[in-house]
């Protein structure tokens, strides 16, 4: 039986750790490994992962913050598994996720690069949903959203690409998806195989974080994706600048996004609440994420 590592960095979420890394150990399938990579660990952490006996757990140590695509680039490196999979320390996998990935990329060709699945909200409502079938670079924006927890890829893949870009501060999974169906393809699933997380202190409600690696997937992508994925990331850097009260850029953002896909609905919303100014933009991202989110990922 092929072994898969769960690569599990964590950093000051000690109150969700243990649940994570139990969800590792309580897969149903069986040949596992989790690599824990603790960046910077308080000492009631610390004191949390010496006390694991559990000879399946390993971990590893950064006595300073190194950041998560150092942590995962970390984990990846430490791995033995021909299959590495991805945990967020705030999230869990269901007891079958490692299974039923593993029996859907034996089931597909050698060349497919990897899996994932579905997932939904931990004690909420929110759906993170997967179209079925192959991504490859021409359809990769047709998936809302591909999160890192229980994508299960080849590590053979990781080491081709060259793993996590460590320059990218935020969205730097987008940036290795984007790399990785450039030369192969994943293949979405639609069963639900985990439990993601919803709080403040997310890197998602980090809007200065979010805006720099938007900005830096367009610097390093933009002469590569489509007008429709270069309408939807100048959208998101547009939101990310008037999240920071810098208008004059998010009106510049959306509007450059409405020259890629003039009649997209998203880009005439916020184009429109943006002439209202910071009033306006305030209520656009209410409606935006009360109504539309809850919809859009149910």
């Amino acid at each position: 039986m092929d072994t898969v590592s769960v690569v599990l960095p964590t950093y000051k979420r000690g109150a969700f750790l243990d649940g994570a890394i139990q969800s590792v150990l309580n897969q149903t399938y069986e040949s596992i490994e989790c690599i824990v990579v603790a960046d910077e660990p308080t000492e009631a952490v610390r004191e949390y992962l010496e006390s694991i006996t559990d000879e399946r757990v390993r971990v590893i140590i950064h006595e300073e913050k190194q950041g998560l695509s150092k942590a995962r680039n970390v984990g990846i490196g430490a791995a033995t598994g021909k299959y590495v999979c991805f945990l967020d320390d705030d999230d869990r996998l269901y007891e079958d996720a490692l299974q039923t990935l593993f029996e859907e990329i034996q089931a597909q060709p050698t060349d497919c690069a990897g899996v994932f699945p579905a997932g939904e909200e931990i004690n909420g409502k929110r759906r993170y949903s997967v179209i079925r079938g192959r991504v490859t670079f021409k359809n990769y924006e047709r998936q809302v959203w591909i999160p890192p927890t229980a994508v299960l890829l080849r590590r053979s893949i990781l080491e081709h690409v060259g793993g996590f870009d460590e320059s990218f501060p935020s969205v730097e999974d987008t940036d290795l998806w984007l790399r990785i169906v450039a030369v192969s393809f994943l293949v979405g699933i639609p069963q639900v195989l985990y439990g993601k997380r919803s709080h403040d202190a997310q890197m998602m409600n980090n809007p200065a974080l979010m805006l720099r690696g938007h900005l830096r997937l367009l610097e390093k992508h933009a002469d590569q994706l489509s007008d429709n994925y270069l309408s939807r990331v100048h959208r998101e850097t547009a939101i990310g600048y008037g999240e920071l009260d810098n208008l004059a850029e998010a009106r510049k953002h959306v509007t450059i996004a409405c020259r890629y896909k003039l009649l997209n609905k998203a880009n005439l919303y916020y184009r429109v609440w943006l002439l209202f100014g910071k009033t306006g933009f305030r209520i656009a991202r209410t409606i935006h994420t009360q109504i539309y989110d809850r919809l859009l990922f149910r």
